[in-house]
C-alpha cells in the first residue's frame, strides 16, 4: 500500500477506537435503562469502552506473532472463546484474589469478574458508583476491574 507501519497500524487503531466509542454510547445506554439502575451512564461506557478497546488490543497482540492473516484470526477467535468459557470458574467465590486479578489480564475474564462485581452491587441497591469502587465482592473490586 506504500504505507510505513505507523500510519497503518494508527488508522486501524482510530478506526476501532470510534467502533468502539459508537457501540459503547448505545449499549450503554441499553444498560442503563432497565439493567444497571444505579450504576452511572458514563461508568457503564467507560466498562464497555475498555473493554472494545481491550479486545482490539489482544487482537493486535496475536496477529504480531503469527504472519497468515487466516491463522492469526482463527487463534484470536481461540483465544476469544477459551478465555471467555475460562471466566466462569474464576468468578466462583472460593478463587483467591491472587488468581483474580492474574486472569484480569484477558479481556473476557476481567469483564465477567467486573460484571459479576456490578451485579451483586446492583442487587445491594447502591450501584458501581465512586464510593463503592473498593467494596469487595468476592475477593474482587471494581477498581481492579478498570
Amino acid at each position: 500500500m506504500g504505507l510505513t507501519d505507523t500510519p497503518y497500524w494508527l488508522s486501524w487503531f482510530l478506526y476501532y477506537f470510534l467502533v468502539s466509542t459508537a457501540i459503547s454510547i448505545f449499549g450503554a445506554g441499553i444498560l442503563k435503562i432497565n439493567i444497571f439502575i444505579y450504576t452511572p451512564y458514563w461508568m457503564l461506557f467507560l466498562f464497555l469502552w475498555l473493554y472494545g478497546l481491550a479486545l482490539f488490543s489482544l487482537a493486535l497482540l496475536i496477529t504480531c506473532f503469527i504472519e497468515r492473516p487466516r491463522t492469526a484470526g482463527i487463534i484470536a477467535t481461540l483465544a476469544h472463546f477459551l478465555t471467555y468459557f475460562f471466566g466462569a470458574p474464576i468468578t466462583q467465590p472460593a478463587v483467591s484474589a491472587g488468581y483474580k486479578l492474574w486472569f484480569s489480564f484477558f479481556p473476557n475474564i476481567s469483564m465477567n469478574l467486573l460484571t459479576n462485581t456490578i451485579v451483586t452491587l446492583e442487587n445491594r441497591s447502591v450501584g458501581a458508583t465512586w464510593s463503592t469502587f473498593s467494596d469487595d465482592v468476592d475477593y474482587y473490586t471494581v477498581w481492579i476491574g478498570f
